[in-house]
């Protein structure tokens, strides 16, 4: 449709200039799919990901943390990254701390970061 308003534009003196921005439109077009399309890939592979709990293995699906038998006994087929539940870090903090109670390592928390 561009092409064809690009040579039928009567602001053009000759088919040159049409030509010209027939190349610019394509050109364009072209930038912008090539992006989108590899834009477009990345976002299906990042969708893929699935975040798991370091600790006890359990799976965040649809605003729960499920176990991983119940997670994957419904057939899912994903490839999988880690991050640590809730329950994981309280847990982690409270061992951390009981461990610097009874003489542990001095020094920062691995869990000190987490937010909870």
């Amino acid at each position: 449709m561009l092409f064809f308003l690009a040579w039928m534009d009567g602001f053009h003196s000759s088919w040159r200039e049409s030509a010209i921005e027939s190349v610019a439109v394509l050109t364009i077009w072209i930038v912008v799919f090539t992006f989108t399309k590899r834009l477009v890939a990345h976002l299906h592979h990042l969708e893929g990901f699935l975040r798991v709990c370091a600790w006890c293995q359990r799976i965040y699906h649809e605003d729960q943390w499920l176990s991983l038998e119940q997670y994957f006994s419904k057939g899912f087929k994903t490839e999988t990254t880690h991050g640590i539940c809730p329950r994981c870090a309280v847990r982690a903090k409270k061992e951390l701390a009981q461990d610097r109670q009874n003489g542990g390592k001095k020094g920062e928390s691995i869990a000190d970061g987490f937010d909870i």
